[in-house]
Order: structure tokens, then C-alpha cells, then sequence
């Protein structure tokens, strides 16, 4: 059946169903702050609040389904929901070039600013580097 799916396009893995290891890495992850549940989620907390051990240790099989779905993401799933951080384009340099090209780019700017937004049709522009606002 996992073929069938894979065939469909489906990106699926096998699932880690370590248990012990599993309820070990939720708690980890909710101790450390590294997996949060929103208060919200009543279903969550409500099934939370009953998962327990019987008095052999072992983990008790009933209303367990979001447990098992949290223990089988951390175990399997974060390596596939983790996003991967976009690739950032090359910075440019702010003052790269000849100064007066520079003046030039940045009056071209403010030109084309003021003629987008005719509130600035009555500040003046410096027409030099280093030469005041005001006049």
C-alpha cells in the first residue's frame, strides 16, 4: 500500500513506533519549550491529563490517539513539518560606486516618490551632497 501511494506522488516514510523513546522525546520537547500546545486544544489536554501507566509500568491503550499522533511527530515527523529557511539573495552594498552616481540614483528616488505622492511636491530636494534642506 505505501508503494501505491509513493506511486501517487505521496512523499511517506516509515514511522519510528518506538514507545518508550517516543514519550521520552514529547516530554523533552514540552519540558524544553520546543513543542507548545495552544490552551485551545481541549481534546489535546483533556486526553493529556489521562495518560497514565498501569500498575505494570505499561502505558494504558484507551483515548490515547493524540498522544500517539504528538509521539509519532516528534519521532518521525519534524525532520518532514520543519521548514528549511528560505536562500537569501546577496546583499548589496549601500555605497557602492562613484559618490556623485550615488547622489544621482538617490535624487532619481526622491523624484519619482514625489511624483507618486504629490504631499511632497513642496519639500525641497538638496541638489548636492551636503548642502541643507533648507534654503
Amino acid at each position: 500500500m505505501l508503494n501505491q501511494y509513493r506511486a501517487l506522488g505521496l512523499n511517506l516514510t516509515i514511522a519510528n513506533n518506538a514507545v518508550e523513546a517516543g514519550i521520552y522525546e514529547v516530554w523533552s520537547r514540552l519540558s524544553s519549550g520546543r513543542l507548545k500546545v495552544f490552551k485551545t486544544l481541549q481534546n489535546f489536554l483533556s486526553e493529556f491529563r489521562i495518560y497514565r501507566r498501569d500498575e505494570k509500568g505499561k502505558v494504558v491503550k484507551s483515548n490515547d490517539h493524540l498522544m500517539d499522533c504528538v509521539r509519532y511527530l516528534c519521532m518521525s515527523g519534524i525532520g518532514v513539518a520543519a521548514m528549511r529557511p528560505r536562500a537569501q539573495p546577496e546583499q548589496q552594498k549601500l555605497f557602492a560606486g562613484d559618490p556623485h552616481e550615488i547622489w544621482k540614483r538617490h535624487l532619481a528616488k526622491q523624484q519619482a516618490a514625489e511624483d507618486y505622492n504629490p504631499i511632497w511636491r513642496d519639500v525641497e530636494i538638496p541638489l548636492q551632497p551636503g548642502s541643507s534642506w533648507r534654503r
